[in-house]
């Protein structure tokens, strides 16, 4: 038996210069899986079957161009206005005591990468065929303490200034990977070791 599944409507409000459409559903994935597809421009048609492509980056401020099917020879030149994702701050992730933590969010103690990373590879890891790993989170997480996800504060570590290490409270950005590779702690059969990416 197949399970019909109701398709939402969309509301689309109208004024002179602007047109805004909204659509609202409820989706069985976490909030950072939908955040992903909802900031991911290039992969937008496999989804999204009015839009043939969006070119630029789906970030605050910045310029997109949409091409959709209700007008497949017209390039819509649109600008990011709100950006909110399913993390929270209100300086752009520039200071820890702007930002809000909830335990789903990308580290938290309740999410399921913390749940995984924290109480499978370090307890079963080997069994799987793993022989160490690497935590990130140590580069990342604002006061984590590696090996005691209990502590884990779910905030994002900081530069001082806007964005300094994620766009969007989710991903780290350019800085934050090099952060993380330069600062995260890595176990090679229970040990700690100097550099993670040895072999």
């Amino acid at each position: 038996m197949t399970t019909q599944i109701q398709a939402p409507i969309a509301f689309t409000t109208r004024t002179t210069f602007s047109r805004q459409t909204s659509i609202t559903i409820d989706v069985k994935a976490s909030a950072g899986t939908v955040w992903n597809l909802l900031t991911n421009a290039v992969n937008y048609p496999k989804w999204n079957s009015t839009v043939i492509s969006i070119g630029g980056r789906i970030e605050p401020g910045q310029k997109i161009m949409l091409k959709s099917v209700l007008d497949p020879k017209r390039v819509f030149k649109l600008t990011v206005k709100e950006f909110q994702p399913n993390s929270a701050s209100t300086d752009d992730w520039a200071t820890t005591i702007n930002q809000t933590a909830t335990a789903e969010r990308w580290g938290g103690s309740t999410s399921a990468r913390a749940v995984f990373n924290n109480n499978y590879v370090r307890t079963n890891g080997s069994a799987a065929g793993n022989n160490g790993f690497a935590n990130p989170n140590v580069a990342l997480e604002y006061a984590y303490t590696e090996g005691s996800p209990s502590n884990e504060t779910s905030l994002w570590n900081v530069t001082g200034t806007p964005y300094g290490l994620t766009q969007d409270g989710i991903h780290p950005n350019s800085f934050g990977h090099a952060r993380a590779a330069a600062g995260m702690v890595a176990y090679r059969n229970g040990v700690l070791v100097s550099d993670p990416f040895a072999q």
